[in-house]
């Protein structure tokens, strides 16, 4: 039996466009981890609070759900949210419903040195926005 082989063309641009978007988002990423010390946060701090204030509706603010869309483990973002919730930036609250659930919540202090990482990340993201389409655009645009 033969495997199904997936024929996809790769071309030269294929390959500095692929290039060009793994650099730029290293340099947004590596940008935004002196932004976050800047502030005095630990770059995995500022994911924790990033990842808290903007979960989509319907996905709850458990460890769990956070460890998941950090990549990080369960022990590993309890002790992120541990010493978030020390500097007052977070805090924890039973729900209602499930006693036995947790949710982290960000706390006006918080949201507020969260929002001056994020106002500086908006604007090198003006820059490095349209590299970042050109290239996923070369990658994902269909060939004759």
């Amino acid at each position: 039996m033969t495997k199904p082989t997936n024929k996809v063309d790769v071309t030269l641009g294929d390959y500095r466009a692929l290039a060009e978007f793994r650099y730029e988002l290293r340099r947004y990423l590596a940008l935004s981890d002196h932004a976050a010390r800047s502030v005095g946060l630990h770059p995995g701090q500022y994911r924790l609070l990033l990842m808290l204030k903007g979960l989509p509706d319907g996905i709850e603010p458990t460890i769990g759900n956070l460890a998941e869309r950090l990549g990080l483990r369960h022990h590993s973002t309890v002790e992120l949210v541990d010493r978030l919730e020390k500097r007052g930036l977070i805090h924890r609250e039973r729900n209602e419903r499930h006693r036995s659930f947790v949710f982290v919540r960000i706390s006006p202090k918080g949201e507020s040195i969260l929002r001056r990482v994020v106002a500086s990340r908006k604007v090198d993201l003006k820059k490095a926005g349209p590299i970042l389409v050109k290239a996923l655009n070369t990658l994902t645009t269909r060939r004759s």
